[in-house]
């Protein structure tokens, strides 16, 4: 029995690990490719996608593969014998995903860079668009973990996911805030103001995981009449 609820476990958390590295990556692969297609400045050099890659898909992704057994593991029936990593529906809900963290960088980028007021310019639409998409994917493995949670008194069941959530944040505010960080990424010194726009934008994966829970909450109270 420990057996088989170990198994299930490490198949859950490769799943969860598998889910936030695909969605994190299309995200990026959008935020590049679009501005390309569309002839526009390039809103990320390769070395802040080094970056990205190395604070958002190391830390947390590892993390991830370290999740406690959720609740109920034991009292589903067997996957099929079939069954990939991901299903049908974790393909879909991946997509949409990587999309609006995609969507929610590339509308910074793009906001920034067609300011009224003319304040912005390349550098300060890049520097926003970066936090954005690193900020967004950091959220994302928050809401990966909270996804297998019934309660939010179970926040910080994966004490080691919030450490590594913890020392991502800290060493991207370390380059966002200090010179030798903005010169050797080649960032713009932000507004506090532009920092508020950054956190807003970055938590999309928390609006979308409220809205399903909001939806998920309605359907249970609608059930009974139905």
């Amino acid at each position: 029995v420990a057996a088989i609820e170990e198994g299930r476990r490490v198949f859950d958390n490769i799943r969860k690990a598998t889910y936030y590295l695909l969605s994190c990556n299309l995200s990026e692969v959008l935020t590049v490719a679009i501005p390309i297609l569309l002839r526009m400045p390039l809103p990320l050099t390769a070395l802040q996608l080094l970056w990205i890659n190395l604070i958002t898909d190391g830390f947390p992704a590892l993390a991830l593969g370290m999740e406690p057994p959720s609740e109920g593991l034991m009292s589903r029936k067997p996957r099929a014998a079939g069954e990939g990593i991901l299903t049908g529906t974790l393909w879909r809900s991946m997509v949409l995903d990587g999309l609006l963290m995609g969507a929610a960088a590339l509308g910074v980028f793009i906001w920034a860079l067609h300011h009224p007021a003319g304040a912005y310019g390349d550098d300060e639409a890049r520097t926003m668009a970066f936090a954005v998409l690193v900020f967004s994917q950091l959220v994302q493995a928050f809401v990966i973990s909270l996804r297998s949670r019934s309660s939010w008194r179970q926040v910080c069941a994966n004490r080691t996911l919030i450490i590594a959530l913890a020392v991502s944040v800290l060493l991207q505010f370390a380059i966002l805030l200090t010179p030798a960080g903005r010169s050797f990424f080649s960032l713009a010194k932000l507004t506090t103001a532009e920092l508020d726009s950054i956190i807003l934008a970055g938590l999309v994966p928390a609006y979308r995981f409220a809205v399903e829970r909001a939806v998920a909450a309605l359907a249970r109270r609608r059930g009974p009449r139905a």
